[in-house]
């Protein structure tokens, strides 16, 4: 790595001279490495750009530019979260995503690059991977998907490209940034699409399908840290599919959009197998992304307050009459052999009717039945629907 470094350094020394630099920065491992040997080679001739294209994870943009001022780059915050938004609208094919995104982060570098004197080079941390994928360089291979920092750029572009890390691989990268003595948390964060949660999102991307996987994500991701599991994962993510699913969530029938939870490991970036996670870790983050998100839903988090209480006072009205059958038979079949059985009888059969009238008068008001009958008092015990629709 160390000879790596020394030669990249005095490369871009000789190929940049006193040319400015504008970089952009993702956040990620690579863009990171790439701007610490840029910013050895040409110190304040380098202008990081970390553009917040609204399809981060949540508060990454606010966390990662932290971080990187924190590291003494010479970095800017540019938020156009809403213009890439906004250019997704109603579109669903994911390489027609990447394109567009790939072209908006162009446009906005270059309205960048105008701001800043005697910029002519644009940097990126394009690694060996990004070009296989995108366009074939050394040797027979398909094209795989474009990506922005490689496929998107238009011959208009008025700044040419350097890309110091172009030939090396993901593991590569990293002990290049371990030998520059980089903070672990930047060299162990987990691979993050270019396009971000843009193509995570498999269907059209919208703020609330955003805001909706920002919040799984986070959830997966911070659980994958607590139970120690994060840094034995090449990548994890989550992913909102195109659908949505039946479910039950307490005794009530819901219809709502269906998370996936991807989690791969890898050692190029090439090849990924599925990683074995533990059915207790799933068990416990499902639960809390169906709690956490039903809570910014007033709808669902109404359904899901309520629905455990109604099945409690469907249980006992179920109950109560199956008493108040056992107290009528009891009091019927033992009123001629012992009275006093009887009697009991009788007593069980006045208050479990007493407790089945008052739920079930309960259970009719929180479905806004005024007026009642035997076929709707069967209904609702039963859970079916009356004149209502279930969210």
């Amino acid at each position: 790595p160390e000879s790596f470094i020394d030669r990249t350094v005095d490369d871009l020394k000789t190929k940049l001279k006193d040319d400015n630099v504008i970089l952009g920065l993702s956040g990620g491992v690579d863009s990171s490495v790439a701007a610490v040997l840029l910013d050895k080679a040409i110190g304040d001739n380098l202008y990081c750009v970390f553009v917040n294209n609204g399809l981060l994870r949540k508060n990454e943009y606010e966390e990662v530019l932290e971080q990187y001022i924190g590291m003494g780059l010479n970095v800017k915050g540019v938020d156009s979260s809403k213009l890439f938004i906004e250019s997704l609208n109603g579109v669903t094919d994911p390489e027609k995503k990447r394109k567009i995104i790939g072209n908006m982060f162009v446009e906005v570098f270059e309205q960048e690059s105008k701001k800043i004197k005697n910029a002519k080079w644009l940097a990126q941390g394009t690694i060996y991977p990004d070009v296989i994928e995108s366009i074939s360089v050394k040797g027979p291979s398909a094209t795989i998907k474009s990506h922005h920092n490689v496929g998107g750029l238009p011959e208009k572009m008025n700044l040419k490209v350097v890309e110091p890390l172009k030939m090396l691989f993901k593991d590569e990268v990293r002990r290049i940034g371990r030998s520059l003595k980089m903070d672990s948390e930047i060299l162990n964060r987990h691979p993050f699409p270019g396009p971000g949660l843009g193509i995570r999102i498999l269907g059209e991307v919208d703020s609330e399908s955003v805001r909706l996987i920002q919040e799984a994500d986070k959830i997966y991701i911070d659980g994958l840290k607590e139970w120690d599991l994060y840094d034995k994962i090449w990548q994890a993510g989550s992913i909102l599919l195109p659908v949505k699913s039946v479910g039950v969530m307490g005794d009530e029938r819901t219809y709502e959009e269906c998370v996936a939870l991807r989690a791969v490991e890898s050692t190029d970036g090439m090849t990924a197998d599925w990683v074995n996670l533990p059915y207790q870790f799933l068990q416990e983050i499902l639960k809390q992304i169906e709690l956490e998100l039903s809570k910014e839903d007033p709808d669902l988090a109404k359904t899901v307050e309520t629905s455990t209480l109604s099945s409690f006072s469907r249980t006992r009205s179920v109950i109560s009459f199956g008493t108040f059958v056992l107290g009528l038979l009891t009091m019927l079949g033992s009123y001629i052999v012992q009275p006093v059985i009887a009697m009991a009888g009788f007593a069980l059969m006045a208050v479990s009717g007493y407790v089945f009238v008052r739920n079930t008068k309960a259970l009719l008001k929180a479905e806004n039945i005024n007026e009642w009958n035997f076929k709707q008092v069967y209904s609702v015990i039963r859970n079916k629907d009356t004149s209502r629709q279930t969210k």
